[in-house]
């Protein structure tokens, strides 16, 4: 059986002051192709394409901080009570809870309070202490990622679960990546769907391949073997 919803992904800006090695994604300040989004610009764009799901997503940043963001949930509940609501990472939880001095469970509570129905599946990449360190060693690490997922769930808030691939990972590494996952998913029955991220390649730089297709489906079999719960 296949299904599809009509999502709308909206990243509020591309500033991010993290500095990841396989992103090519955010801007500095300054920066000729950064941007940052009003809220009335997020909520003209969810009226114009009518979606039945947005998907949002941002940089870490000073433009957006926590009430700023509860407060755009809060707004596009309000405005649009049919649209379900998946918003921010859990790299993005852990942020709003260190901005507020509060802890993340704190920071879900008045999210979904304000309308949140669901987290983004984001800022997972591999769990692999290796990797983290060549790549993303500023990120919160599993233990936390997942802590953060776990309490959504405990208080009704669903998420995806991802894992970004390509990178040069083992195999080892990514079949720890999942039974992680598996694990967590015995625990909470949280997770709504698995998304592996296959890394999108710099362009410009000829050495930068990302996955082959023989990957590609090697992930996909070996999600479907683990994650079977």
């Amino acid at each position: 059986q296949a299904t599809y919803v009509l999502n709308l992904a909206i990243n509020p800006s591309n500033i991010c002051n993290g500095q990841c090695g396989f992103c090519h994604y955010h801007a500095a300040e300054g920066d000729a192709d950064a941007y940052v989004l009003s809220e009335n610009d997020i909520i003209c764009r969810i009226g114009e394409l009518n979606p039945r799901e947005v998907h949002i997503t941002g940089g870490m940043n000073r433009f957006w901080p926590f009430q700023k963001a509860r407060q755009l949930i809060g707004r596009i509940r309000t405005l649009h009570s049919a649209v379900y609501i998946k918003a921010y990472t859990a790299v993005e939880i852990d942020r709003f809870a260190r901005d507020e001095t509060c802890s993340p469970r704190d920071i879900l509570l008045a999210l979904k309070a304000a309308g949140l129905q669901s987290l983004t599946g984001g800022g997972a990449e591999l769990f692999s202490e290796r990797m983290r360190r060549k790549y993303c060693p500023s990120k919160i690490g599993p233990e936390e990622w997942l802590a953060i997922h776990r309490a959504a769930h405990e208080i009704g808030v669903g998420s995806n679960a991802t894992m970004l691939y390509g990178l040069g990972e083992s195999a080892a590494e990514a079949v720890d990546h999942l039974l992680r996952l598996r694990e967590a998913q015995d625990r909470s029955a949280g997770f709504s769907c698995f998304i592996p991220l296959a890394y999108q390649p710099n362009k410009a730089e000829a050495h930068d391949r990302g996955p082959s297709p023989l990957d590609n489906l090697r992930i996909i079999a070996l999600s479907r073997m683990i994650l079977d719960n």
